[in-house]
């Protein structure tokens, strides 16, 4: 199961608590792609939402969470705001 669907699977949500395993998601990706899936989906979702659910159920679930900007990891600059 990828992570970004782990909102919706009370089993494997209940196993990652239970274990305490660390969840990781690369933030730049589901951003990059946020307006075309919700072109896709017509507008009901997209992977970046898909992520923020599974975040917000894991964050209150107390389960180790590092969220990671793979632009920064790589050594090229943030991306300017505007």
């Amino acid at each position: 199961m990828h992570m970004l669907e782990l909102y919706k699977d009370d089993a494997t949500m209940k196993l990652v608590v239970q274990k305490r395993l660390p969840v990781m998601m690369t933030i730049d990706d589901l951003m990059g792609l946020d307006a075309s899936d919700r072109k896709l989906t017509g507008g009901r979702t997209s992977r970046f939402a898909m992520g923020e659910l599974s975040f917000k159920k894991l964050l209150a679930a107390g389960v180790p969470a590092a969220v990671r900007e793979r632009c920064r990891a790589r050594g090229i600059p943030p991306r300017q705001a505007g």
